[in-house]
């Protein structure tokens, strides 16, 4: 159960890292991320 949180937020934590600047959108798209983890 809480692998799958985990993985999630690793994932979209890298997403952050790995882009080339940080935005509106980006932080909109995180924020969809980590939410969606948290639901599940």
């Amino acid at each position: 159960m809480l692998d799958g949180l985990k993985n999630n937020l690793r994932a979209a934590i890298k997403k952050l890292v790995s882009s080339s600047g940080i935005d509106e959108e980006l932080i909109k798209e995180l924020a969809r991320d980590v939410q969606r983890a948290l639901l599940q």
